[in-house]
């Protein structure tokens, strides 16, 4: 019915999406801290302080959190406490959500690089140099991973060795991040001038667009 059931002020603004898991909600905020909270009552569980802005997504595996920072960092915290079992250093802002695959976190970086870490030590796999900064998220499907970049490119990238597969210029600025569709083999994205994009997820290939307006979020898919 709408009845507020609890309100958290966080120390800065909350520009990225929470995360539940179990008994608790997760987010980032301006103030450079990620909260974890009782998603029944909104007591602080725990936070962890980072070095700047968080405006990437958390994602969790496992009872471990990952998300970025604006302090060029991508962080693995345990759920349960707070700790810090690694990070991954960057050349500039992560705002991008990482997306987990097969043992592996992928993210972008404002760096211009697509990164694939190690999901239990932080160490490297491999990094793409778009060219540009990276502030979408990933999508995955199978050994492909599809994502957008600030310079208007949208690539899909072998997820076991970064090579890419094929690419598609959009045009324009590409925060929204890819909707997939693999009955259709199609994948849906939004780019900043207002074209929302449906591709064949197998080698690129147009198949409609329609301009609606300046697109920042990510699509959903309903029905058929």
């Amino acid at each position: 019915d709408g009845t507020k059931v609890w309100a958290y002020q966080a120390g800065g603004n909350i520009t990225a999406s929470p995360v539940v898991a179990g008994s608790n909600v997760y987010f980032g905020s301006g103030d450079s801290y990620l909260y974890a909270l009782d998603k029944k009552t909104g007591d602080e569980i725990w936070k962890y302080k980072t070095g700047n802005a968080i405006q990437s997504s958390p994602a969790i595996d496992n009872e471990i959190i990952y998300f970025g920072s604006n302090d060029q960092r991508l962080y693995a915290l345990n759920t349960t406490n707070g700790t810090m079992n690694w990070e991954f250093q960057t050349k500039d802002a992560v705002k991008s959500s990482p997306a987990i695959s097969n043992n592996t976190v992928f993210f972008g970086s404002d760096d211009g690089n697509i990164y694939a870490v190690n999901i239990d030590n932080g160490s490297q796999t491999w990094a793409y140099d778009a060219g540009s900064a990276v502030e979408s998220s990933p999508a995955i499907n199978n050994t492909t991973l599809y994502m957008g970049t600030n310079n208007g490119n949208f690539y899909a990238l072998n997820t076991a060795d970064g090579s890419v597969k094929w690419t598609y210029n959009l045009n324009d600025t590409v925060k929204s991040s890819a909707v997939l569709d693999p009955n259709d083999n199609s994948l849906f994205i939004g780019s900043d001038n207002g074209n929302m994009t449906s591709l064949d997820m197998r080698d690129g290939t147009l198949k409609w667009s329609v301009n609606t307006g300046k697109i920042e979020s990510t699509p959903a898919l309903m029905g058929d």
